[in-house]
């Protein structure tokens, strides 16, 4: 089992490498806002995955199971906030109209 959970970490960070090079080349700020929060959502649930199996059954791999649920809970609302109150803002970039 901690052959499998280093598998799972080591994917988990080379999702957040891709990721991150990915967030280098992409301008603007709605697209990077939109990679990151997918590199953070799908790379730390990988990567605390393959912790929760690398540690075997018990009280710390319940914790990390539960820090996963905050994350898939927390991390797509707080995106989408910081996106919406830079739209409301007035933030704007080429190609985006407002309509009213």
């Amino acid at each position: 089992m901690k052959v499998i959970g280093e598998i799972l970490m080591g994917a988990g960070l080379f999702i957040m490498l891709c990721g991150i090079a990915g967030l280098l080349k992409n301008p603007g700020f709605y697209r990077r806002l939109l990679l990151s929060s997918l590199i953070d959502t799908v790379g730390l649930l990988v990567l605390l995955s393959g912790v929760a199996v690398r540690q075997g059954l018990g009280s710390f791999s319940f914790k990390v199971i539960l820090l996963m649920g905050i994350v898939i809970l927390t991390a797509p609302l707080s995106a989408h906030k910081l996106g919406r109150a830079a739209y409301l803002s007035g933030h704007r970039e080429g190609g985006m109209e407002h309509d009213e």
